[in-house]
């Protein structure tokens, strides 16, 4: 697992790979983020991955990781 609670395969991940959540459902629901220098992050659901997402700028993200971080 590396920052912000995201995986990547067990090797280090750059701007712009997908992460997918560490915190996924056996039955497959989960997230997946992107880092990008143009929008922050982009967040993607892992089954409907051409249906598009949503994208944060980088203090919005920053927020609501601090906001799930203290739950």
């Amino acid at each position: 697992m590396s920052e912000n609670g995201f995986s990547h395969g067990g090797r280090p991940a750059s701007a712009g790979d997908w992460r997918t959540s560490s915190r996924c459902e056996p039955n497959g629901d989960c997230v997946e983020v992107r880092f990008t220098a143009l929008t922050g992050a982009d967040v993607r659901d892992s089954k409907n991955r051409g249906l598009g997402g949503l994208s944060f700028r980088q203090t919005a993200w920053t927020r609501f990781l601090g906001t799930v971080g203290d739950r």
